[in-house]
């Protein structure tokens, strides 16, 4: 009887000591690869807009480059300076990374290249890295909705609030709210694995 006892508690040992080898090359791992393959929600069209250095900007500029878009507006008093402080956040965080940021008026009536230009030195803009859009009402309308798929109200105040990642093939890869506290902790996180995913 106690030759099966130790025969049995042998046994139990050597089956927890795989079942924790298991564990442990499981967890390794899920350190080494944290995140699922990000979605794909589509390919961006080009579009073509003027930045507040008065010139064309065209998104094709932005190929083979990773980029983050948001939406606001100079004269906003709501979300738009929280969403500008984000985007200057993000400029620093990644600040030696071939990433860009793009910031598009949704009232370019407005919002002028010169007002532009004095909204993003307010917020720290590297102008190289972070472009700031201007243009028709009806076609940033229709960039909004049918490009970045985020809707477009007439009323600039009511404008989304979420920022949008595309990667270095113009496919966009993530919504982020700035609303949402737990979203917006993964754009940081999502940015580094769309870098990590370039091509060297």
């Amino acid at each position: 009887m106690l030759g099966n006892k130790r025969i049995l508690l042998i046994s139990l040992s050597v089956i927890i000591t795989l079942v924790l080898v298991v564990i442990m090359r499981t967890v390794a791992h899920n350190n080494e690869n944290p995140e699922a393959p990000l979605p794909i929600y589509g390919d961006l069209p080009t579009f073509e807009l003027v930045n507040s250095k008065k010139s064309e900007f065209a998104s094709k500029n932005l190929d083979g480059k990773v980029w983050v878009a948001n939406f606001i507006f100079t004269s906003c008093q709501g979300v738009c300076p929280i969403l500008s402080a984000k985007m200057s956040k993000l400029q620093n965080q990644f600040k030696n990374a071939n990433i860009n940021f793009v910031s598009i008026s949704v009232d370019p009536e407005t919002d002028t290249p010169e007002e532009l230009a004095k909204y993003g030195k307010k917020y720290g803009a590297d102008f190289n890295r972070w472009h700031f859009l201007t243009g028709k009402k009806d076609k940033i309308a229709n960039i909004m909705n049918n490009y970045f798929k985020l809707g477009f109200n007439k009323e600039p105040v009511f404008h989304s609030d979420r920022f949008v990642l595309i990667d270095h093939k113009q496919r966009i890869r993530g919504f982020y709210s700035e609303a949402n506290k737990e979203q917006f902790k993964k754009l940081p996180i999502d940015i580094n694995a769309v870098i990590k995913s370039m091509p060297n």
